[in-house]
C-alpha cells in the first residue's frame, strides 16, 4: 500500500507540472497596430517572440528572446541577420528604462484599488469575471480574469514567476495587487491607449530543450559595450501591461 501510494503521488506531481505556451494579442486602436506575441515556459527558461502588423496588413517578424531566470542571462536572437547576443545576468540586473514606462516610488503608499464589478463574461474559451482597477498606476485599466483553466494554480505560479522577473529587470507589468486568477483580456483608454490586449491560446504541451537554443546555423554576435544594445532589446515586443501575469 505505502508503494502505490508513493507511485500516485509521484503521478500526480508529473501531472501538475507542465511547460507553458501562452499567445497573446496587442491591439493598438490608434497607431493600428496589432502584435502577435507567443511566450512559453520551461522550468526557468522563457522564450519570447513576435509579429507585428501594421497598417496596410504588413507583417513583421520581430526577434526573439530567451531568458534564464535561475542566472538572468538573456539571448536576444535577430532574425533578420541570423545572429544572438548573449547578455549577462550581471548586466541584466540594471533595470531598464522603458519608453513611457511607470517608475514606482518604492516609499510612496501603495493606492492601487481594484473593484470586482460582478459581472462576467465570455472571452473565447474561458469564462471570465471583470475587475477594475480605480487606484494606483495601473487605475483605468479593466481586466477579465479566469479560474477556468485545467492545471489553474500551477499556471498561475509560471505566469507570476514571469512577471516577477519581468519587473525585476526593468520592464512594464501590472501593480502586484491583482485579482486571484489568469488575465485572459486587458483594456484600457490611458496612453499610449487605447489598446486592448487577449489571451488567444493556453497550452501545457510539452516544449522541447532546443526552443529555449539559438538556432544551429546563427552566429554570436558581442556587445559593443557592458550595457544591453537598445537594438537588441527592442528583440521582442514589450506592451504597457502583459495580459496575463
Amino acid at each position: 500500500m505505502k508503494k502505490l501510494t508513493i507511485v500516485c503521488l509521484l503521478l500526480v506531481s508529473v501531472s501538475v507540472r507542465a511547460d507553458v505556451t501562452m499567445v497573446e494579442v496587442f491591439d493598438m486602436q490608434v497607431a493600428g497596430l496589432h502584435t502577435k506575441t507567443t511566450t512559453k515556459i520551461k522550468g526557468s527558461k522563457i522564450w519570447s517572440m513576435g509579429e507585428v502588423t501594421g497598417p496596410g496588413g504588413v507583417v513583421r517578424k520581430l526577434g526573439a528572446t530567451i531568458d534564464d531566470i535561475d542566472t538572468g542571462e538573456e539571448i536576444q536572437i535577430n532574425h533578420a541577420d541570423k545572429t544572438f547576443t548573449k547578455v549577462s545576468g550581471k548586466e541584466m540586473s540594471t533595470p531598464r528604462k522603458v519608453p513611457g514606462a511607470h517608475s514606482p516610488d518604492a516609499n510612496a503608499p501603495d493606492e492601487t484599488k481594484i473593484e470586482d464589478t460582478g459581472k462576467t463574461e465570455k472571452v473565447g474559451n474561458y469564462n471570465t469575471r471583470i475587475y477594475k482597477i480605480t487606484g494606483g498606476p495601473s487605475a483605468g485599466f479593466t481586466l477579465w480574469v479566469t479560474r477556468d483553466i485545467p492545471n489553474y494554480a500551477y499556471i498561475l505560479q509560471e505566469l507570476n514567476k514571469r512577471s516577477a522577473y519581468l519587473k525585476k529587470i526593468g520592464r512594464p507589468v501590472h501593480d502586484d495587487k491583482e485579482p486571484d486568477g489568469v488575465i485572459v483580456k486587458t483594456q484600457t483608454d490611458k496612453p499610449p491607449g487605447p489598446f486592448t490586449i487577449t489571451l488567444i491560446s493556453l497550452s501545457q504541451d510539452p516544449i522541447g530543450d532546443a526552443e529555449f537554443r539559438p538556432p544551429a546555423d546563427y552566429v554570436e554576435k558581442k556587445l559593443p559595450t557592458s550595457t544591453p544594445s537598445s537594438e537588441a532589446g527592442a528583440a521582442s515586443p514589450k506592451p504597457p501591461a502583459p495580459a496575463s501575469r
